[in-house]
């Protein structure tokens, strides 16, 4: 279950399942049960249907109708397949709805799928990409299962990125696993797109971890060339360097501060216990504070924890227990 926080919150979570042969994808399924079906061929969505995405290895992608019953919107647990497959074709766009927003633009901007949660110098190193590519107003769709490559493939999006932990990070301390991977990508691939990694290597499918790749790219050609890409990721990769590197000048700003602080600690202790603390504690931040190796890597893990430090926000409905 691709993901399962997804499923549990009825969000557009899917099923994966994909089969690597000799460090090579040869066949990928992914099933959308709560994703309308859609083809390029269609008028406008089935009603009732959603798609069966499946692709293997020379021989093309394809998307399957399934009806399934409802009521109130609650699977009944039946379900038929109707009609034959149709095939993929990642040049071939779905565009019916009118988005008043972009077609004000006048200019064709690229729709990009990418994961949902990001931190802000990750969404801005996304806009900084589709900028250099000519798109100054990209779409982007933020979800965090394999649906992106689906949307690829059936021609909903022009581009799937994965980024990591932002372009400043080359020495990839974060790596894409293989089964998020390996049936999406190879349904994309099969339907046109070409796939490769931020520096524009093949993907090597050698483990349970992408260890010899740097994020994950799947393109239309047709729209962005792999090189192309790579090269506007090149470019931003540099501007995202200097951006961290005034993230680090201002954490090193803070720590005068924090020394200021720890200076006074102190003289503000009233009781003999209180000032044992207060030593132990200047100690200990005059330690951490000086050692540059770990105030990089607590500045990194800030950086790239999935969560607010001082937690989520309330829901509505715990704002009033």
């Amino acid at each position: 279950i691709d993901t399962t926080e997804e499923f549990l919150e009825s969000r557009q979570f899917c099923t994966s399942l994909g089969l690597i042969v000799d460090g090579q994808p040869v066949a990928g399924f992914i099933s959308c049960p709560v994703v309308p079906f859609d083809h390029f061929s269609r008028y406008a969505e089935h009603p009732n249907g959603v798609p069966l995405f499946f692709a293997v290895k020379d021989q093309g992608s394809w998307t399957q109708l399934i009806n399934t019953e409802r009521e109130d919107g609650v699977y009944q647990g039946k379900w038929r397949l109707k009609g034959k497959p149709l095939r993929l074709d990642v040049g071939q766009k779905i565009k019916r709805e009118s988005d008043g927003l972009y077609d004000a633009l006048g200019t064709d901007q690229l729709k990009i799928a990418m994961n949902w949660r990001l931190r802000q110098d990750i969404v801005i190193d996304a806009e900084k990409i589709a900028a250099i590519l000519g798109s100054d107003y990209p779409k982007l769709d933020m979800t965090r299962s394999s649906i992106k490559y689906c949307y690829l493939a059936r021609g909903e999006a022009d581009i799937v990125w994965y980024l990591s932990n932002g372009l400043y990070d080359e020495d990839m301390s974060h790596l894409e696993s293989s089964c998020h991977h390996a049936a999406g990508s190879l349904i994309a691939s099969e339907s046109g797109a070409v796939i490769g990694d931020l520096d524009g290597k093949p993907i090597v499918w050698e483990g349970p971890v992408l260890e010899s790749n740097r994020g994950f790219v799947a393109t239309d050609p047709g729209k962005v060339p792999l090189m192309g890409l790579v090269n506007a990721v090149t470019q931003a990769t540099d501007t995202s360097k200097d951006a961290y590197e005034k993230r680090c000048q201002k954490r090193k700003e803070v720590n005068k501060i924090l020394k200021a602080i720890f200076s006074n600690f102190e003289k503000c202790a009233e009781t003999d216990e209180e000032l044992r603390n207060a030593k132990l504690a200047k100690a200990r931040g005059f330690e951490l504070l000086e050692d540059e190796k770990e105030m990089d890597e607590l500045t990194r893990s800030a950086m790239n924890r999935e969560t607010p430090i001082l937690g989520e926000a309330p829901t509505p409905d715990e704002a009033y227990d």
